[in-house]
């Protein structure tokens, strides 16, 4: 604390010809603003649920942070917290607009804060295409041991079941208006690859990775993509985006790992929940921005080939210095 006698202006005519002032710095705890890799848009509610045996960790020299914009108050002890752990998360940071339960056993980074800012969704200015601007492929019939599929607009969905396949996706935007369901459920070695490949869905549509599937499908130019900014093309570093409905969270996109699985480009998911189910890996090469988050399964973070991190920048809902000045 500091103090200092200044001379009096108004207080002078009362015969107070000096005061004596004090003040003192306070240092809060201020986040390093590592880059959102995960971030959950729900503003009410529990947006992060970290079950018991599942994890959330940094991919190698990646500086992840996890993020909750749910404001939601509650705590252990009672009310609605915005993020349950039970398991492990060790990414640089978690940050939650509202309350934080770590129960026991759970593990959270040093660098962990409750009742912050909410973040900005990095994707807010997306615009789906129209289906009358992409090339109606109608229904795809019957597939064969390999199949190579074009972009366009697929209005009836895809699903692969009964038998052992290999799809390919060629280079483009794909728009389905219906379900995806990319299954094992009879034979095994079913694989889904592709580069440059952005699949968007209907709000009521969605896609479900089962258990077994190998999904090797990257997104159009993923280093183009740093801090939100999209270049060189619309959809440049998005992955996988499922608008969803506002208000009706069950358009989920569900991951099926008892595979190692890898994720090369963003999930935006900004009405729905990512679930991820499984025993096995999965690495998140690119953000993951959703309603929500209820993870099962070891999910890694990293960006790479992104040149400044995830979308979304640094800063998050701690980045920066905090000093608190009380005057007394």
């Amino acid at each position: 604390m500091v103090s200092e006698n200044v001379p009096t202006y108004f207080a002078f005519i009362f015969g107070v010809k000096t005061l004596q002032i004090s003040a003192r710095a306070e240092a809060g705890k201020a986040l390093p603003g590592y880059p959102p890799c995960d971030l959950n848009l729900g503003g009410i509610g529990q947006d992060i649920t970290e079950n018991g045996g599942s994890s959330i960790s940094n991919a190698a020299g990646a500086n992840c942070e996890v993020v909750s914009d749910s404001n939601s108050p509650g705590t252990c002890t009672g009310g609605t917290p915005s993020a349950m752990i039970d398991g492990s998360i060790t990414t640089s940071a978690l940050v939650a607009a509202g309350g934080i339960c770590e129960n026991g056993g759970s593990t959270v980074p040093s660098n962990t804060q409750q009742n912050a800012s909410a973040v900005p969704n990095p994707f807010a200015s997306l615009v789906p295409p129209t289906t009358g601007s992409l090339t109606n492929r109608g229904s795809v019939g019957p597939l064969g041991s390999t199949t190579t599929l074009s972009p366009g607009y697929y209005p009836n969905g895809l699903t692969t079941n009964g038998g052992t396949y290999t799809v390919n996706f060629s280079a483009g935007t794909y728009y389905f208006g219906n379900n995806v369901i990319f299954s094992n459920t009879v034979g095994s070695g079913n694989s889904v690859t592709g580069s440059g490949v952005t699949f968007i869905f209907a709000p009521n549509a969605q896609l479900t990775l089962n258990s077994g599937v190998t999904f090797g499908v990257s997104a159009p130019s993923v280093s183009a993509l740093a801090n939100g900014a999209l270049t060189n093309g619309a959809y440049n570093g998005i992955l996988i985006w499922e608008p969803g409905t506002t208000g009706d969270t069950s358009d989920n996109f569900i991951l099926d790992a008892n595979t190692n699985s890898t994720l090369n480009g963003a999930v935006y998911a900004p009405n729905g929940q990512v679930q991820i189910n499984g025993s096995a890996t999965v690495n998140a090469n690119g953000s993951i921005v959703s309603y929500s988050l209820n993870n099962n399964a070891k999910l890694v973070l990293g960006c790479s080939g992104m040149p400044n991190g995830c979308p979304g920048g640094g800063g998050g809902a701690g980045g920066g210095a905090m000093i608190n000045v009380l005057a007394e």
